[in-house]
């Protein structure tokens, strides 16, 4: 909700994914979000990195325990309509 932007409970809640990968071990890990937004958290786009349907800038990775993942990523049915 647009009252509740800015107080970082966002911010909160992706360090604390990231911490659970990070303990997990994943290698890495992939989205598809605001580059602006994400960069923060270390996700950029790649070379080899794609979604069907996504521009190539919205889709974005990072290394958590090693490389950060390429490749086509498939979107959850609830998304594609």
């Amino acid at each position: 909700m647009p009252a509740r932007q800015g107080q970082g409970i966002g911010s909160a809640l992706m360090q604390a994914a990231l911490h659970r990968l990070e303990a997990a071990r994943v290698p890495g890990a992939a989205l598809v979000g605001d580059p602006r937004y994400y960069q923060r958290f270390g996700f950029a786009a790649r070379a080899g990195l794609g979604c069907a349907g996504i521009p190539s800038d919205y889709v974005l990775s990072r290394g958590v325990t090693g490389a950060a993942p390429v490749g086509d990523l498939d979107l959850h049915p609830f998304f594609t309509g």
